[in-house]
């Protein structure tokens, strides 16, 4: 199946005056710095800015909040950022929101409303966010509309993952923890100059554990978590006016798929066989831990990605800069999940995918009057998807449904889509600080 725009069109053009500073976000960055009124800098539309310029409401976690409040995926924002929630589709997918605004799709081709990036690469695929949160400068969340400068991936605002970045001189950490059900979580980095002007920052974290499920039909265990992740970037200054930085990551992810828990049967279709092993299956117990599964498919994954970014920057006269961003992202999945919380084969999906993207933009960026800035650039991405689902169901009553006619009952339903995906865009955006505590904002975006 081939997925093409509805015809080229406008994708907003908006004015804005507002109020600068959200509240809540100075609120937090005075406290991370020290409680000190030093200028806070973000790159939060692309460009640096001081954030008290910026006519949106933002909020910035530094990686110390981030360790403090436990915070190791997307899905953890939830206790640092106010409107903003994440939800698990059940199926691998994980589905974002904020201020409400969201799209809920468990397929391996969702495309997201909130965008979330990395370095200001795009991760265009809500699966490809799973393993971004590790060794980080800070995070900036833009609530709201980003159409302008982000694209349609971005109606309900943008998450802006910032890498730590390679340093002047030799440094390296190494911090763990330790859990309930022998959770563990160890992240390390080193860094450091690798000649006069080549430096390089090598970052690896694994979160594992053992099973926090348990089977109250039979003494087994669910829920293991098995997650590498690891990322390389050099950067290198070429000359005062060029700066080269090549980001090379990925991750793998080994752990349990969850289980459901069973609480009632009931028929959808009038007569037939209803498998009188469901009427009598015992029902789960009121405990959060407490499932059941079967044995049809392994209920494991074998998800894997890797993403390889190149940024370059020339500084042209005239305090402009000129800026390439390239990247190429591929995702492999293959996992089983049980959808009904027995051991008969009734809602068993084993499901294989990927995905390949590549994207690039290309921009300009630039001051005027006295405290002004703009962006204008254009993007491209080109995008393929494949998912097969394969429903186990040779206990359902559905899979009985030729049983009158002497046929086997129906022991899988396949399911398999294919998507192509190629947008072109250019873009342009403008804001002018009209006084401390107002600015002017004017973004477009042909697409």
């Amino acid at each position: 199946m081939s997925h093409r725009p509805l015809g080229r069109g406008t994708v907003g053009a908006l004015l804005a005056l507002a109020v600068c500073a959200d509240p809540a976000f100075a609120q937090s960055a005075l406290t991370d710095a020290g409680s000190t009124l030093e200028e806070v800098r973000v790159t939060a539309q692309k460009r640096s800015e001081p954030v008290d310029h910026l006519p949106l409401s933002i909020a910035m976690i530094s990686a110390e909040t981030l360790r403090r409040r436990g915070v190791s995926d997307v899905a953890g924002l939830v206790k640092v950022v106010p409107g903003f929630n994440s939800v698990d589709s059940g199926y691998g997918t994980p589905v974002h929101f904020l201020r409400g605004v969201g799209f809920f799709d468990s397929s391996v081709a969702a495309k997201p409303t909130v965008g979330v990036y990395l370095d200001e690469a795009p991760l265009p695929f809500t699966l490809l966010t799973s393993g971004v949160s590790f060794d980080l400068e800070r995070i900036e969340i833009l609530k709201g509309p980003q159409a302008a400068v982000f694209g349609q991936n971005a109606t309900g605002g943008a998450i802006n993952y910032i890498a730590a970045k390679p340093t002047q001189r030799f440094e390296a950490g190494l911090r763990g923890s330790f859990g309930r059900f022998d959770r563990t979580d160890v992240e390390g980095f080193m860094s450091g100059p690798l000649a006069d002007s080549l430096s390089a920052r090598l970052a690896v974290r694994h979160d594992g554990g053992d099973g926090w499920q348990s089977s109250y039909t039979r003494r087994e265990s669910l829920g293991r978590k098995d997650l590498l992740q690891g990322r390389l970037i050099l950067a290198w200054d070429a000359g005062e006016a060029l700066r080269l930085n090549l980001t090379v990551g990925g991750h793998s992810d080994r752990s349990d798929t969850q289980a459901a828990q069973f609480h009632a049967p009931f028929q959808q279709t009038a007569g037939g066989f209803f498998d009188p092993r469901l009427i009598g299956y015992q029902r789960a117990p009121a405990r959060n831990r407490a499932a059941d599964w079967g044995r049809t498919v392994p209920l494991k994954k074998d998800n894997r990605q890797a993403q390889a970014t190149l940024r370059i920057d020339h500084d042209l006269p005239g305090l402009l800069t000129l800026t390439s961003l390239t990247s190429l992202v591929r995702f492999k999945e293959a996992y089983g999940q049980e959808g009904d919380g027995t051991t008969l084969r009734l809602t068993d999906f084993y499901i294989t995918g990927g995905i390949r993207s590549f994207t690039q933009e290309v921009r300009l960026t630039g001051t005027f009057g006295a405290r002004g800035s703009w962006i204008a650039g254009a993007d491209y991405e080109d995008s393929r998807t494949h998912e097969l689902v394969r429903q186990f169901l040779t206990d359902l009553t559905t899979a009985h449904s030729f049983d009158r006619f002497g046929l086997p009952p129906i022991d899988q339903v396949p399911q398999a889509s294919d998507g192509a995906y190629s947008s072109a865009a250019v873009f342009v955006d403008a804001a002018l600080p009209l006084s401390d505590t107002l600015t002017a904002s004017l973004g477009g975006r042909y697409t």
